[in-house]
This record gives C-alpha cells, sequence and structure tokens, in this order.
C-alpha cells in the first residue's frame, strides 16, 4: 500500500513517515498545505491511504475530506474532542498524538482488510453504521431506498419504516455503500437500483417516491441499467 500525509507539523510529517516505513507503506507524497495535497489528489497522485490532521491552514481537514476523491483517510490529530465528527465523515481511523506505533499498525490493519474486501467481487456489504446523536446505529444495506441531501444532513429514506436524518455529507454516505447497487443520480440523491419502479423523462419512481435524474447522471445511468438487463 502507499499513502500521502496532509499536516502542517514537520515533526508530525516525519514521525508518519518513519512508521509508514517501518510498517512497510510507501509514502508518495507529504503536504503542509490542503490546497496543494487536494490538487496532487485528484490529478496525479493515487493514494491507498490519506494520513490528514484536522487543523490546517486554508482549509482545515474536515473542510478538505468533502472534496477528498473516494480513498481512506486517517485522521491524525491532537484535538480529542473531534473524534465523532470525524466519524461522521466516514474517516477509517482516528490518531489522537503523540501517536504510539502500536496504535498506528492497528489503523494500517484496518486499511489493509478493507483494502481486501474491496477489490474481492465476491464480498459484499450487508449493514453500514450511522451516528444519531452520538450513537452508532447498524443499518441493513437491503432497507434502504434513497439518500437524499438536505444542507448538513442526510435523509435517509427506508422501506416501510420513518426516515433518518443523518449529520453527514452526501459522499461520506455514498463512499460507504456498494457501487453495485447504490449510485448518484442528481446532486441531492443516491438511490438503490434495486428499488426502482419505473422512468420516465427526467425522473425515476421508488416506492411512492419520484426522484429526480440530474442532466450529468442520467447517460450514466442508463448505460449500467442496460448492463444489468
Amino acid at each position: 500500500m502507499n499513502a500521502i500525509i496532509i499536516d502542517d507539523d514537520p515533526f508530525y510529517v516525519e514521525v508518519l513517515i518513519d512508521y509508514c516505513n517501518k510498517a512497510k507503506v510507501e509514502v508518495v507524497g507529504t503536504y503542509n498545505e490542503s490546497m496543494n495535497a487536494l490538487s496532487a489528489l485528484k490529478e496525479k497522485i493515487e493514494a491507498d491511504i490519506v494520513f490528514l490532521d484536522i487543523h490546517m491552514p486554508i482549509l482545515n481537514g474536515f473542510e478538505l475530506l468533502d472534496s477528498l476523491p473516494n480513498t481512506q483517510v486517517i485522521i491524525t490529530t491532537q484535538d480529542d474532542t473531534k473524534a465523532v465528527k470525524a466519524f461522521d465523515h466516514n474517516v477509517l481511523d482516528f490518531l489522537l498524538k503523540p501517536i504510539e506505533f502500536s496504535r498506528f499498525i492497528k489503523s494500517i490493519s484496518k486499511a489493509e482488510s478493507k483494502t481486501k474486501n474491496v477489490s474481492s467481487p465476491t464480498t459484499e456489504t450487508e449493514h453500514i453504521f450511522v451516528n444519531i446523536n452520538k450513537k452508532l446505529h447498524r443499518l441493513e444495506i437491503k432497507e434502504i431506498d434513497f439518500i437524499e441531501s438536505q444542507g448538513n444532513y442526510v435523509k435517509i429514506h427506508l422501506t416501510g419504516k420513518n426516515p433518518l436524518m443523518v449529520h453527514s455529507t452526501l459522499k461520506s454516505v455514498k463512499d460507504s455503500l456498494p457501487i453495485s447497487t447504490f449510485m448518484q443520480v442528481h446532486r441531492s440523491f443516491i438511490l438503490n437500483l434495486n428499488k426502482i419502479v419505473d422512468i420516465e423523462d427526467n425522473t425515476i419512481v421508488i416506492n411512492r417516491s419520484v426522484i429526480p435524474i440530474g442532466k450529468s447522471y442520467r447517460e450514466k445511468l442508463i448505460n449500467h441499467l442496460k448492463l444489468l438487463n
């Protein structure tokens, strides 16, 4: 596996580089400024893991998380009050500075395990956990009809149950869901492909709900549905 480090503290950059070397993780980039890191990740660098400090200049870690391409993020910080917020952003792990090597290794093992599961065609996520009022609730994938973005929250619509309001981003929820079953069809909507009743013009019907299809998403959706036929 490889990794990049985003941290404006040179001391902790060196600590993480040393830990990565010991764990046989290749460091392919270090950045002390968020915008440069974001540009590199979007344009040229593919990283299995991103070690991200929360308190960064220009864009802080949480602001950067919303813009990062799909990758595994491990938060590194001295601020122990941000753990719940970090997991709301669907991070892989949360390392509190000063970071012990034994704790670092647990994060790497978690990343390796998740990478293997993602690469295995026989592995399919059956549930996710969502944070509601600082409690983690298990949610079965098959119960989800669609997810709707509402400001700083997402509304998860369920079959035969009341919707759940979760303080999170649409991107974070999307990254937790199996790509074989869920697809974003609008800037504010992700849906369960198995729950589609019909498609007409620029709308999709799931149960009794009518969901808009964004122009930029329509072609991908139609092509995907053709593959399923």
